[in-house]
């Protein structure tokens, strides 16, 4: 069972939240992890995002999306697409499937330019993001992604 806790999170205000930030949470948003390292929020996110729909105006994912098996990414960003407005950014950074770094045994899923593509593409109707950009820097793959809810 997953300790869940809601430390500090301050509604009613729209948030920015740093998905798998561990105990280096972004500054200026709240933090959201399955350990305990002091953020905001103590949470399990392959059983959804505890945020109430279209509340969201940014997220942050650093070198978590690569932790995800297969099989839980399309529900993962269908999660972020719920809890955030039309026009929220989502800036994505994942290890490139082309490094060594991206096969690391805790590295569940790889990840490149084509596996975001088809990921926008052939996520369910009604959820839409558009790549606002996308670049490999490093062993880095870094992607923003813009949601549309229109």
């Amino acid at each position: 069972m997953t300790l869940r806790v809601n430390r500090r999170l301050k509604y009613p205000a729209p948030v920015k939240i740093d998905i798998g930030c561990k105990d280096n949470t972004k500054p200026g948003f709240s933090g959201i992890d399955i350990l305990d390292f002091g953020q905001d929020i103590v949470w399990d996110v392959t059983e959804g995002l505890p945020i109430q729909d279209e509340f969201v105006e940014e997220i942050y994912c650093s070198h978590f999306l690569e932790h995800l098996k297969v099989d839980q990414i399309q529900d993962f960003f269908c999660e972020m697409h719920r809890v955030c407005k039309d026009g929220s950014q989502i800036e994505i950074k994942v290890p490139h499937s082309d490094t060594i770094e991206s096969y690391y045994s805790c590295h569940f899923s790889r990840w490149n330019e084509s596996r975001i593509q088809g990921i926008v593409k052939g996520l369910m109707q009604g959820y839409h993001f558009d790549i606002d950009s996308m670049e490999k820097v490093g062993i880095e793959l870094i992607v923003t992604l813009i949601v549309r809810k229109k």
